[in-house]
């Protein structure tokens, strides 16, 4: 059960609450259900919408990503769905990025679902040599595409701060049901792409002043460079393991934030299509969605 739960990331945290999502007010007030005390998030990684374009087994591979999450959402009635970054393939798409990030979220609009995401190195990776340049009006830079997702009625990311490194570095809280305390979601952009492919010293610092309250989860793209450790480690390690770690560029002391802290619990990143293992590292776990 525990090896289900974790590698698809039908993540179901569990504390005294209430409600699931509510738009009205606060558009990002989270509460966990009422009747079972969980919350459920489902995590999807790596679609890399409008990778073939040009080419037939492009297209079938994103109808099979729609059909797989459409099938997921389904079966699970998750309370949050986390996209973890090459949600497109960017440095393949001409002129559309948006029509394939509709793409992307017609199945969790369809289920009437509220979505976070934090960015990939893929997104907005320049167009590979040989491909046409991008016309005027072409939305394939993360602030654009973040701003389209945010047309959306359920899209939960945001800029929480314009200062720092990329464009999805945010937190979310998930009330509990007495009305004292939260359970704690935090995103970061792990770069790539059009950025250096790492958690800066400043997003560190950023996620070091935010209160500490009880243990959450962190998102982001990019694995930190102790996934490396963990895994060769193998402590408490179970899952799928096809791809080595490709980590972030440096070491910028986020994991030793996320012990100083404790408020963090598990880590999880996409990236390495092969991977969906978690492993336990000083307390956390460092957990792989599996590729959509």
């Amino acid at each position: 059960m525990m090896c289900r739960v974790l590698l698809l990331l039908l993540v179901v945290l569990v504390a005294r609450a209430s409600l699931a999502t509510t738009q009205s007010g606060d558009a990002r007030q989270l509460r966990f259900r009422a009747d079972t005390r969980t919350f459920k998030i489902v995590q999807f990684t790596d679609q890399h919408y409008g990778e073939g374009e040009d080419v037939a087994w492009g297209r079938q591979q994103d109808i099979n990503s729609t059909r797989v999450m459409r099938s997921v959402l389904h079966h699970e009635t998750p309370d949050l769905v986390v996209y973890t970054g090459d949600q497109l393939t960017g440095n393949n798409i001409h002129d559309n990025a948006t029509s394939y990030w509709r793409e992307l979220l017609a199945p969790t609009l369809a289920a009437n679902l509220s979505w976070a995401f934090v960015f990939g190195n893929h997104d907005d990776m320049p167009l590979q040599p040989g491909h046409p340049q991008h016309g005027l009006g072409s939305d394939t830079s993360r602030a654009q595409l973040l701003a389209f997702d945010n047309q959306f009625p359920g899209s939960l990311s945001f800029d929480e701060n314009p200062a720092l490194p990329g464009v999805t570095n945010f937190h979310l809280n998930i009330k509990h049901s007495t009305g004292n305390g939260s359970t704690p979601l935090f995103f970061f952009d792990s770069g790539g792409g059009t950025l250096p492919e790492v958690v800066h010293e400043a997003q560190v610092d950023w996620y070091r002043s935010l209160p500490s309250t009880s243990p959450g989860i962190a998102f982001m793209h990019i694995p930190l460079q102790q996934y490396t450790t963990a895994i060769a480690s193998g402590e408490g390690c179970f899952g799928m393991h096809h791809d080595d770690v490709t980590p972030q560029a440096r070491d910028t002391g986020l994991f030793r934030a996320f012990v100083d802290k404790s408020d963090v619990q598990a880590v999880f990143v996409g990236h390495n299509h092969g991977n969906d293992w978690c492993c336990s590292l000083s307390g956390l776990w460092l957990c792989y969605g599996r590729h959509t």
